[in-house]
């Protein structure tokens, strides 16, 4: 992605990020504003408590997934080579399993845009999935290891890869299936 992109973090139905130094923008921590992409069924939102260090998102669209999405986004506009790295966790135990903590890179605000993302699901399936094309489907790779506590994105030219850590490790490329 050569123009400038966008980069987030994303929470759908009740995630937390930790570990990040509408009509009007609305400013979260670091990143310049907060909307919901797509038709979703209740406003999300976005919280930084500067004390603990923390965001807090929530959203209520279907996925990001398939031909378009649906979900809450908090971002900064960025461009060039990009590292983002976070520790996520799912907040509710329960639920959709396809609900989603992700970090991504992401061209545009429209619901079809492409994006690449480094996502942990709320049934522990952890995949790095991207959208080469607007409109296009959403293709992944399946990582071996499930619920990581650290994740990285990291995008270096025309290359975009993840990195995953449980508590205390050091992070590591992502080992697909």
């Amino acid at each position: 992605m050569t123009k400038p992109s966008y980069l987030l973090a994303v929470l759908m139905s009740g995630c937390a990020i930790t570990g990040f130094a509408q009509t009007a923008p609305s400013p979260v921590g670091i990143f310049e504003d907060h909307a919901d992409i797509g038709a979703v069924l209740h406003p999300g939102s976005a919280v930084y408590d500067s004390a603990k260090k923390t965001y807090t998102l929530s959203g209520s669209g279907t996925d990001i997934w398939g031909t378009s999405d649906e979900f809450h986004f908090a971002w900064k506009k960025v461009s060039g080579d990009i590292t983002i790295t976070a520790d996520m966790s799912i907040l509710t135990p329960t639920g959709d399993p396809h609900r989603k903590a992700v970090l991504m890179i992401r061209r545009t605000l429209d619901k079809d845009s492409d994006y690449v993302d480094a996502a942990i699901h709320g049934d522990g399936l952890t995949a790095i999935q991207s959208r080469d094309q607007k409109g296009s489907t959403t293709r992944e790779v399946i990582s071996v290891a499930t619920s990581p506590s650290r994740v990285s994105l990291v995008k270096r030219g025309n290359y975009t890869y993840m990195m995953i850590a449980g508590p205390g490790e050091p992070l590591r490329l992502l080992e697909g299936l």
